[in-house]
């Protein structure tokens, strides 16, 4: 995402670099707003560039942009091991009952 927004691969990205950009919320990795009004780009680079020098550090961008979602198999999987989905219930299955119904009480 950071190196889409940096047009000139210097480090930092510019107020007029992210001008650029035909959305500049989707290209910083940001939810999109579904009907809600969006923010202007101005606004938008001022809450990355938290330090005001002018420009975002990958740092910043960093430091801002929400996590990525998990994607894939779980770990135990993607190594080849196998997940025992039944030893995993019965770690929270603390009653015995078969349910897990009182992890959301």
């Amino acid at each position: 995402m950071f190196t889409r927004l940096d047009a000139d691969s210097d480090g930092k990205v510019t107020l007029d670099e992210m001008q650029a950009l035909p959305s500049p919320r989707a290209a910083a990795g940001l939810a999109d707003t579904q009907g809600q009004t969006e923010p202007s780009t101005e606004d938008l680079f001022a809450e990355f560039d938290s330090d005001g020098d002018g420009v975002v550090s990958f740092a910043e961008f960093e430091a801002r942009r929400p996590p990525e979602p998990l994607q894939g198999p779980p770990p135990q999987m993607a190594t080849g091991g196998s997940l025992d989905l039944a030893s995993l219930f019965g770690a929270y299955d603390d009653e015995a009952t078969g349910s897990l119904a009182s992890l959301l009480a």
